[in-house]
């Protein structure tokens, strides 16, 4: 005679419900060895009961909410498309500021000289006035009694240096407005005595000096 086999628990695929609590999920797989029922719930969650509380407490769910097994919602997920590399846009060239620097300070320089012959003529003082620098920068105003250097004007950004010998520093004579003006004293310098001012006190720099030649 043939042995009796008894049919397993549940259908892979068929949702069941707990008769008391209304909880349900749809039923995986089982095993064997251990007589156990692993369900998915709604949220995509897992749980596990034993045979013996399934053929007691569970039924066919009869409602209307839908439940995938974890095979079937992988297979509904879309293909990824590969991601679509950024188009880069075409950065515009970036300003070399090095290069706008010098040229802002070239033409300052270029004014300042033609602000230091104007004020010169006005004085009718016969001096010559030169523009030079150091390594091809042009930034500097000389101004020179033949071969002689009387002072210097050396141009920055928002500043200038101004350089001259202690005859002219001495002779030089700041309104009260500048207050206590002294040089620092230099003595490896052609012109050792140096002083630094604002932008703003260039024309009047250059009128002290001039008139203290």
């Amino acid at each position: 005679m043939a042995a009796n086999t008894v049919a397993e628990p549940g259908t892979i695929g068929q949702v069941y419900e707990h008769r008391k609590t209304h909880k349900i999920g749809v039923l995986e797989s089982r095993e064997t060895k251990y007589k156990t029922l692993m369900f998915r719930d709604k949220n995509g969650g897992s749980f596990t009961t034993t045979y013996s509380t399934f053929r007691s407490d569970w039924r066919k769910y009869a409602g209307d909410e839908v439940i995938q097994t974890s095979t079937q919602a992988e297979e509904k997920k879309p293909e990824k498309k590969p991601a679509e590399k950024p188009v880069k846009e075409k950065s515009e060239k970036k300003p070399d500021k090095k290069k706008e620097n010098r040229e802002e300070i070239e033409a300052l320089t270029e004014e300042t000289k033609n602000l230091v012959t104007a004020i010169l003529e006005k004085a009718k003082k016969d001096l010559v006035v030169k523009i030079g620098g150091h390594g091809g920068k042009m930034n500097c105003v000389r101004v020179k009694n033949g071969r002689k250097n009387l002072f210097e004007i050396w141009l920055h950004k928002e500043a200038f240096e101004f350089f001259t010998n202690k005859e002219l520093w001495d002779a030089m004579e700041f309104p009260e407005k500048f207050g206590d003006v002294k040089a620092e004293i230099h003595e490896n310098f052609n012109l050792k005595y140096k002083a630094v001012f604002n932008e703003k006190a260039l024309q009047a720099v250059i009128k002290i000096a001039v008139a203290a030649v």
